[in-house]
């Protein structure tokens, strides 16, 4: 019994299991968990204040505010998107990187570089950006820079089943924002890669146990 201590959202201990279940597809309870741990590196990285790592609802956030284009101006409801777009495009950050959910059922990788003018995005499957995705990435890069970015690949491993693509996902981002000190994983060894994920997580919550007890 107990939750996961260290993380923003403390999910049960006994969910842990799913990190190393066979054919387990990663739900938004362990994307987010290791979106923590990407954001703890950039933390304590000198360059990590250039970067901004946003979670798991902020793309949700700039699909509402293209849908009500009207409001996103001045609408409350959209003052954190408008503050991060404004951030990028005045370069006091460089960067953001999110990951997305797609039907539901697929998890891709996506960086904005404003710095570079590009759109990076990483599918596992090796699809295309989907347009209900390009067109709101373009309209909010156009909407606070004014300039139209050019679309680029994202360095992601095909994946060789139906449930591994969290972690294709996280790797594709974790590797373009720390191309030194993490390498890309090999969709023959997701087993192991997904034990040593789960590692780090119980690590992370030790950690935090022990200062905090």
């Amino acid at each position: 019994s107990g939750s996961v201590q260290g993380f923003n959202n403390p999910e049960p201990i006994v969910l842990l299991s799913r990190y190393v279940s066979a054919s387990s597809w990663f739900s938004d309870i362990e994307q987010n968990q290791m979106l923590d741990l990407l954001h703890w590196d950039l933390l304590f990285d000198p360059e990590g204040k250039k970067t901004e790592l946003q979670g798991l609802d902020f793309f949700q956030k700039l699909l509402e505010g293209f849908q009500g284009k009207e409001t996103y101006g001045e609408g409350r409801t959209f003052a954190r998107a408008r503050g991060i777009g404004h951030a990028l495009a005045t370069g006091s950050r460089n960067t953001i990187g999110m990951m997305i959910n797609l039907d539901n059922e697929h998890w891709v990788s996506l960086v904005c570089d404003f710095w570079n003018e590009t759109i990076l995005y990483g599918d596992s499957l090796k699809h295309a950006m989907p347009d209900s995705v390009k067109e709101v990435i373009d309209w909010w890069t156009f909407n606070h820079t004014g300039k139209e970015f050019t679309h680029l690949n994202l360095e992601v491993p095909k994946q060789t089943d139906f449930h591994s693509c969290g972690l294709m996902a996280f790797y594709s981002l974790t590797v373009f924002l720390f191309p030194n000190t993490y390498h890309m994983i090999n969709p023959k060894n997701v087993d192991s890669e997904c034990l040593k994920m789960l590692l780090r997580v119980i690590n992370r919550h030790q950690d935090y146990v022990s200062i905090n007890n």
